[in-house]
């Protein structure tokens, strides 16, 4: 009988991790996961308060800004979310 559970239990995880395989490699695909995924980086970026005393935070803030707003741009300039105007607001700056 605990073999039987195993056995379950081990075909479960595989159907999982399958299922998330083919997922992102759909989203890969249809370039989706990376529009996304650049998107919530602009927005957590932006949502970083930064100490004023530490010019250096600022600086790698707007590098990571400017890099993400270049992919955000480049791959998914038609691509429209909920999040896109203030994306798009955030990022005017850093073109």
């Amino acid at each position: 009988m605990k073999l039987n559970k195993s056995k379950i239990l081990i075909a479960a995880a595989v159907v999982i991790t399958v299922a998330f395989v083919v997922t992102n490699a759909y989203l890969s695909a249809t370039g989706d996961f990376k529009c996304t995924n650049s998107e919530a980086a602009i927005l957590h970026q932006d949502a970083k308060v930064l100490d004023p005393k530490r010019h250096a935070d600022k600086l790698k803030k707007d590098d990571n800004l400017e890099k993400y707003c270049a992919v955000r741009t480049k791959e998914c300039g038609d691509l429209i979310t909920p999040d896109t105007a203030r994306v798009e607001e955030i990022c005017l700056p850093y073109r």
